[in-house]
């Protein structure tokens, strides 16, 4: 996982970009924190990170969609099928993935995607969502090889990690525990912390999650006001 970071720092020195802000969204966050331990970095900010060894949530897993995304099968398929949803049936879809990675009842999960739909770019937001994680064919090898060494990634050296940091956490995360935001916490306690309910592991839905995207716009862009 580590030699994610070195990659892109190799990158970054082809583009002679000077200054460096880190951005780690879920497995991302081993990446972003290796990189910053590593590397010059003017601000890390953290949404449902993990943080140190993972295991995916069994219930999660054995839900309909994790055993559907967890399987080497029929991927181009699948990835055609929740493209279809996407378009047609968003609601449905988002409501399969808040009960995969949210703790919520079907109540909740219905008002929140309700909620969320009443803003008009949402539709757009959520394709775009599920575009990125397409074609899953190309994404699940490298998915399975990252589940393989989170189990047991290298240490973090947290002493390195001297920016300012910014994470954010669901309390109702279904996938990535809260013992990793207190595992943070606990070796970086001059972060700024925020948790929120949001969508679960997608902190950026819902009421909170619009919170969340301001609250992490203004932290930039304090790093970066000369």
């Amino acid at each position: 996982m580590r030699q994610h970071a070195d990659s892109y720092h190799e990158v970054i020195k082809a583009l002679d970009i000077e200054e460096v802000s880190v951005f780690g969204l879920s497995m991302g966050g081993l990446s972003a924190l290796y990189y910053a331990e590593s590397y010059p970095v003017k601000s890390l900010v953290l949404w449902s990170a993990v943080t140190g060894p993972y295991q995916p949530n069994e219930e999660s897993v054995e839900s309909t969609l994790g055993k559907l995304i967890m399987t080497d099968k029929a991927k181009d398929i699948l990835s055609w099928g929740m493209l279809e949803t996407a378009y047609y049936f968003p609601k449905l879809l988002m409501k399969q993935l808040l009960k995969a990675e949210a703790m919520m009842d079907g109540d909740e999960i219905k008002h929140m995607v309700d909620t969320e739909f009443k803003d008009k770019s949402a539709s757009t937001q959520f394709k775009l969502f599920i575009e990125s994680l397409t074609p899953m064919s190309a994404l699940y090898p490298g998915m399975m090889n990252e589940l393989k060494k989170s189990a047991k990634p290298d240490q973090i050296d947290w002493c390195q990690i001297d920016c300012p940091v910014l994470a954010v956490h669901s309390t109702i995360d279904k996938d990535v525990g809260f013992s990793h935001l207190l595992r943070l916490k606990r070796h970086l306690p001059d972060s700024k912390i925020v948790t929120v309910q949001a969508g679960g592991h997608f902190v950026w839905w819902g009421r909170d999650g619009k919170e969340v995207i301001d609250e992490t716009g203004h932290f930039f862009k304090k790093r970066y006001s000369y």
